[in-house]
């Protein structure tokens, strides 16, 4: 039944306009024509086989078309299914490795008579950290042994902290913190963590007798991921901090 109907709307009008072109030639034609069955056949067969070429050729651009526009919709869905499957990918790999996330250290509260402050463990991202340890060199001290420098020495430049796991956002109280070298105390700081390695750079200064800070925060390919300096930390003729 279904291809009937199909056979029906595809040769429906070939076959009313070919019979209106016989009808036009026979009753409009030049007066005195004779028509026979023959010339109705010889003008109906090719006007019909015609015409019926057109409309298939009409039917079959406009299921392609139909046909091409479905597909371009499922593509463009399954194109954002697939986005939306990359972001979920992404986003729990984020959760079990951390990410973009990464740690830093900064000394707070510090009080400028005895130089002692508060050292902070400092979550930036929004993915969980894991397994991370820090590793702080001195510089003050470095310079002290650098032209002595071995395994008794390393113990006496390093402070080395386990932090563990830190959830996103998470400020930790670390321990309290001497700063030991007036007026300049500079730290390098080594961070390992699931995702990866972070280099923290931490400048001190006494500045009329306040301590100012300044940190710079690097990954292993020396992208800097984060600075915070403090408005009165002294700069260079550049405008820019000698880290």
């Amino acid at each position: 039944m279904n291809i009937f109907k199909q056979i029906v709307k595809e040769f429906y009008i070939p076959l009313i306009l070919s019979v209106s072109w016989v009808l036009y030639n026979i009753y409009g034609g030049s007066n005195g024509t004779e028509w026979t069955t023959q010339k109705v056949v010889n003008v109906f067969g090719p006007t019909f086989f015609l015409l019926s070429w057109l409309t298939g050729q009409f039917f079959r651009v406009k299921k392609q078309t139909r046909v091409e526009n479905s597909f371009g919709a499922m593509e463009s869905r399954f194109k954002e299914l697939l986005e939306k499957v990359e972001a979920k990918t992404e986003e729990m790999i984020g959760h079990i490795s951390g990410g973009n996330s990464f740690p830093w250290f900064q000394v707070s509260m510090i009080d400028n008579s005895t130089n002692i402050g508060l050292l902070m463990a400092m979550h930036q991202g929004k993915h969980p950290l894991y397994d991370v340890s820090a590793r702080i060199v001195d510089l003050n001290k470095f310079e002290q042994v650098k032209t002595k420098f071995s395994l008794a020495t390393l113990g006496y430049t390093d402070t080395n902290i386990n932090l563990g796991n830190m959830t996103s956002s998470n400020v930790r109280l670390v321990q309290q913190w001497k700063l030991e070298s007036e007026p300049e105390q500079s730290y390098n700081i080594f961070f390992t963590a699931r995702n990866g390695s972070f280099i923290q750079e931490l400048r001190l200064k006494k500045i009329y007798g306040v301590w100012v800070s300044a940190t710079k925060i690097s990954n292993n390919d020396n992208v800097v991921l984060y600075e915070q300096i403090d408005k009165s930390y002294p700069k260079n003729s550049k405008g820019i901090v000698s880290w």
